[in-house]
């Protein structure tokens, strides 16, 4: 019981700053981020250039973009619309 509160107390405060305007949103300082938040940060930070693994074959997808496998192809692919 306790367990479940508290998963509903952390999902509710999550709801509550969502649902304020955003210029009521621009006052408060959320507990976590949100999705929309973490994600810019992520974008922001440069994370997404620091990709380590080794590239042995030259694979395009159709749009140009360099990929590293043909997995990620074909799942370049397929959330081009292909």
């Amino acid at each position: 019981m306790k367990l479940c509160r508290k998963v509903f107390e952390e999902t509710d405060l999550m709801n509550v700053y969502t649902s304020l305007s955003p210029n009521r949103r621009h006052l408060v300082t959320p507990v976590e981020l949100t999705g929309e938040m973490y994600i810019e940060k992520w974008l922001k930070s440069g994370e997404k250039e620091t990709n380590t693994y080794p590239i042995e074959l030259e694979l395009y997808t159709d749009r140009g973009e360099r990929v590293r496998s043909k997995s990620e192809k074909i799942i370049a692919y397929g959330k081009a619309g292909g």
